[in-house]
């Protein structure tokens, strides 16, 4: 009888340790969801990856975007976009952060167009292209310095899922180990 209740106090140990573990990750979506809502963009928080936004934005540094009307972007914003065929000296497909230098309406496409550079002048001597506004996730509303440098290394080192998995097997592990202290007092019940 003893043995039986502890299995069941194991099992609603895990139970509970796998709970804990699920809101925490649905904290985090939960979150992201409720940034995306109130920010009013699909890419609320972009880690800034590169050197070329030196030396005004920092590789590992944390941005917050806000979706803006396109007559909301002015000259000197920076702004978060996806990269096209109207920017052809970066890849595309890529999210980029760079400062808009000029800005034209297109009357043919029905559309607000910036023209954007990064502020290394180094790894940027010409502007990017003209950003139609269906690219722009938004503008730069908040900068956190440097704390994203975890993310990008687990990113990079694709290590996140591993880390992960281990820290929920210790939990598991740690749940389930008695000491020794445990141990006398069930064997004293």
């Amino acid at each position: 009888m003893a043995q039986s209740q502890e299995k069941s106090k194991t099992v609603k140990e895990i139970v509970e340790v796998v709970v804990i573990i699920l809101i925490l990750v649905g904290g985090v979506y939960g979150i992201d969801i409720t940034l995306k809502y109130t920010l009013h963009t699909s890419k609320p928080v972009v880690v800034v990856e590169g050197v070329s936004m030196q030396p005004t934005l920092h590789e590992g540094d944390i941005l917050i975007v806000k979706g803006v009307d396109p007559e909301d972007i002015k000259i000197g914003d920076i702004i978060v976009f996806e990269s096209s065929e109207s920017t052809p000296h970066i890849l595309p497909n890529r999210t980029v952060v760079h400062r808009v230098i000029d800005i034209k309406y297109d009357e043919k496409q029905g559309q607000y167009l910036y023209l954007t550079k990064g502020d290394n002048n180094k790894t940027n001597p010409i502007p990017d292209g003209w950003v139609p506004y269906k690219d722009v996730y938004g503008k730069v509303i908040f900068i956190i310095p440097r704390v994203g440098i975890i993310s990008l290394w687990l990113r990079r080192t694709h290590l996140a899922p591993i880390i992960i998995s281990v820290l929920v097997v210790i939990m598991i592990i740690l749940t389930i180990w008695e000491t020794p202290e445990e141990e006398q007092e069930s064997k004293e019940k």
